[in-house]
């Protein structure tokens, strides 16, 4: 799978990136050692994540607009 999930936080609260309605409903990643659970549906192409750092890091750590965004129900 070419996908990955983002997650920005800031004066709105927790933000997740928001991914095709035929992505995955169960989505957890192992980040340093512990699985990790994400909200359903919030991968997207690992190209839109790469734009979407490439964007953070540019932008001096404003929120990507190269991808849409959700304020998920469950965190």
């Amino acid at each position: 799978m070419n996908v990955g999930a983002l997650e920005f936080y800031d004066h709105r609260g927790n933000l997740v990136t928001v991914g095709p309605p035929d992505s995955r409903a169960e989505v957890g990643y192992c980040i340093i050692g512990h699985l990790t659970e994400f909200p359903p549906h919030c991968e997207v192409s690992v190209n839109l994540v790469r734009a979407a750092v490439k964007e953070f890091c540019s932008s001096g750590g404003m929120l990507p607009t190269c991808v849409a965004w959700e304020a998920p129900e469950i965190w």
